[in-house]
């Protein structure tokens, strides 16, 4: 409600995406960007976020941008509160607070929650991630990991947390929990070959990856 007061939004990436959604539904998933021919992003385009383009598309066809991406925010918040809420309070009976302490424990969280940027949607897929490895249901685990490098570029790190928490129960219980490492990496390494940009997809993830923080 207090969103839809502003008369613009958060910052300037986020009328970029805000833009891409709207070039995806008018060009096509497997269209470049001609006008950007300057850049990588010219032939192919390997559009790192295509599925959080995608999800912004209805609210970029049906609404002005500030309050389409103000509702999309919106609702991108209110399932990451709930997830967080759901998942702590199998722990403890003072899970409903941890949304509220996560916001008061860092400014930048709540400066990145302000904002129409993939991580939002990459956070949800990230949680629900964590939440079906540690119940074993590993189906789910493959579908969730397939739509992650569809929703962000960080898929590299979500591929390294999995290997991480292997390596932690392998050293715990001594045994190994292979589909804890294999199940996340093939149905990433699959979701990068499924793109429907690829192989541009990939130069962007390895220039993003790579080359920039070099």
């Amino acid at each position: 409600a207090l969103g839809l007061t502003f008369d613009r939004l958060y910052d300037t990436d986020s009328y970029l995406h805000m833009a891409l959604a709207r070039h995806l539904a008018a060009e096509g998933p497997r269209a470049g960007i001609p006008w950007a021919r300057f850049s990588i992003l010219a032939e192919g385009f390997g559009d790192k976020e295509i599925l959080f383009h995608a999800f912004l598309i209805p609210f970029v066809k049906l609404f002005a941008v500030v309050p389409g991406g103000v509702l999309a925010v919106a609702l991108l918040i209110g399932a990451i509160a709930s997830l967080l809420v759901s998942l702590a309070e199998r722990f403890s009976n003072v899970g409903r607070w941890v949304p509220i302490l996560v916001l008061l424990g860092s400014l930048d969280a709540a400066n990145r929650l302000l904002r129409v940027r993939p991580e939002l949607l990459a956070l949800i897929l990230f949680l629900a991630g964590l939440d079906v490895a540690a119940r074993r249901r590993y189906r789910l685990l493959a579908l969730i990991s397939f739509l992650f490098p569809l929703s962000h570029v960080s898929v590299l790190a979500y591929v390294g947390l999995f290997a991480l928490l292997f390596c932690a129960l392998l050293w715990r219980e001594g045994k190994p929990e292979w589909p804890l490492l294999w199940v996340p990496l093939a149905a990433a390494a699959a979701a990068l070959l499924a793109h429907p940009q690829f192989p541009a997809n990939i130069s962007l993830l390895r220039a993003h990856a790579f080359d920039v923080i070099a």
